[in-house]
């Protein structure tokens, strides 16, 4: 009778053990993948800070010289001024 008590022990604590690590693996496993999403949307949204800006300025100027007929910058007077020194 005592044995059979402390063998039902046993497999109940076994059982607990596995259901506490089950429990921590699927937490581990729910973290991981988390992260991996966290990763790619902050990636995302450091390319996107990164390119509106390029975007913005480069849009404007080809707007400038395309619809407002502006001629782009010349470098010659720098460049006079670089043969002279």
């Amino acid at each position: 009778m005592r044995e059979s008590a402390l063998r039902a022990a046993r497999l109940r604590r076994l059982a607990q053990r596995q259901d506490r690590l089950a429990e921590e693996d699927k937490a581990q496993e729910e973290k991981r993948e988390y992260k991996r999403r966290y990763d790619g949307a902050a990636r995302r949204w450091v390319s996107t800070i990164i390119a509106l800006p390029i975007l913005f300025v480069t849009s404007y100027y080809l707007f400038d010289r395309l619809v407002l007929g502006k001629k782009p910058k010349s470098l010659e007077k720098y460049r006079e001024k670089a043969d002279r020194d």
